[in-house]
């Protein structure tokens, strides 16, 4: 069960009637009232003075000192539960004229900048404001998106909630397994990260891998990785929807077998596959665009074993950042996790051959898993768009989305082979 705590502050003689259980508290003579159904009653100054301090303590110990001097910009609520001495404050701001942002939610507000969240939360509410010509606050409603910061001094808030993690991906999946890694939380408080599959905890590590076991085959999972600082709060979190593998792969087994990928607009392109090049080839390609000028496309050099991108900005491999944009190493043989970012996160949209060049034909050999599609939303995260998955047999030559936004991938040879 929450309390919320609403002080009311200004000289005596502006002291209106108080609501039901309301303090007002007399800057001028330091006296504390409080709202009955007989009207204003006068607390005595022992238990004032005690009351004042609790309230006092309670907010110097999630906000700094700076914010005394904004009593008449800020309204505060204290949410405490029977099981957490916590407390999650809400911040409301006017009079503003800087471009800066503080999200608005009923039961929580934080604030962000760009430069302290790049998700920025945009939502609707009710906030209390402070009202100078009546000495009262009022309900009043506020626009959508987000209300602006004037002279409130970032360095004022304490954040209370931990920074979510970044760059949260598979790096391995099998068919009762699967393996996660990401980037730490920029919170210097944060213990431990929690991993949720839907809402069960499923495990919690000091690390930035996990993997979860005993997992069904060919069964979609969505896991949640959230941050946990010292004092035991958790994040938002950040999620990843993923499938587990089923029995088999996709084979690439002739030069002219290869996946067609229909036209998708994305930012990322994540593969899960095995291959093996033939070397003193320039052949090897693993992905090529059919229409863009200049084509994107990842391919070995002719030696076989390094690998050049042309068109895509950042390449991953089982979670590692390969920089080098013409001799990555990539190992052969070994099922593998590639992720190819378009330059600066741009969308992009076009056909695509996999384990072929445009022209349908390529000497390299290899399996299929999975195929995934993202595109970067307006706060810098990564949504899931397309999911192809070929690890188990279909009837036809078609692969469907799973996540029922485009149109299936085509078979073009090859055969399907047990794990």
């Amino acid at each position: 069960m929450s309390l919320k705590i609403v002080i009311r502050r200004g000289p005596k003689a502006n002291l209106s009637i108080l609501a039901k259980g309301e303090f007002g508290l007399c800057n001028d003579t330091s006296e504390l009232y409080i709202g009955t159904a007989e009207g204003n009653k006068l607390l005595e100054n022992g238990a004032g003075i005690k009351i004042v301090d609790q309230i006092i303590t309670n907010i110097k110990t999630n906000m700094l000192q700076g914010i005394n001097g904004l009593n008449e910009k800020i309204k505060l609520y204290m949410d405490k539960t029977q099981t957490s001495d916590s407390a999650d404050f809400e911040i409301t701001i006017i009079d503003s004229t800087i471009n800066e942002k503080i999200t608005v939610n009923n039961k929580l507000v934080q604030v962000y900048t760009q430069g302290l969240q790049q998700d920025i939360l945009e939502t609707n509410g009710q906030a209390l404001i402070y009202d100078a010509s009546s000495n009262m606050f009022k309900n009043q409603a506020l626009p959508a998106g987000c209300v602006t910061l004037a002279d409130f001094p970032l360095q004022s808030v304490k954040r209370l909630m931990p920074y979510d993690v970044t760059n949260l991906i598979v790096t391995d999946a099998s068919q009762t397994s699967l393996t996660l890694s990401w980037n730490v939380s920029k919170s210097a408080d944060v213990k431990n990260y929690n991993i949720y599959s839907g809402t069960s905890l499923i495990g919690t590590t000091t690390a930035t891998t996990f993997t979860a076991t005993n997992l069904t085959p060919s069964t979609n999972y969505s896991i949640t990785v959230k941050s946990q600082n010292v004092r035991g709060i958790e994040g938002y979190g950040t999620l990843i929807n993923t499938r587990t593998l089923g029995d088999f792969s996709y084979a690439k087994l002739a030069n002219t077998d290869y996946v067609e990928v229909p036209p998708i607009s994305f930012t990322s392109i994540e593969l899960i596959i095995k291959f093996s090049t033939v070397k003193n080839a320039w052949t090897n390609v693993i992905v090529e665009s059919l229409k863009s000028n200049p084509s994107y496309n990842l391919y070995s050099q002719f030696n076989g074993t390094q690998y050049a991108r042309l068109g895509f900005g950042d390449m991953y491999v089982n979670g590692v950042l390969k920089s080098d944009r013409n001799y990555a190493t990539i190992p052969e043989n070994t099922k593998l996790v590639i992720r190819l970012d378009t330059s600066g996160e741009t969308l992009i949209t076009d056909k695509w051959n996999i384990f072929a060049s445009r022209a349908g034909t390529s000497v390299i050999r290899g399996n299929i898993y999975r195929v995934k599609f993202y595109k970067t939303d307006d706060r810098g995260k990564r949504v899931l768009v397309s999911d192809y998955d070929f690890s188990y047999q279909v009837t036809d030559s078609k692969i469907v989305d799973l996540m029922g936004n485009n149109e299936p991938m085509v078979l073009h040879g090859g055969s399907f082979i047990a794990n």
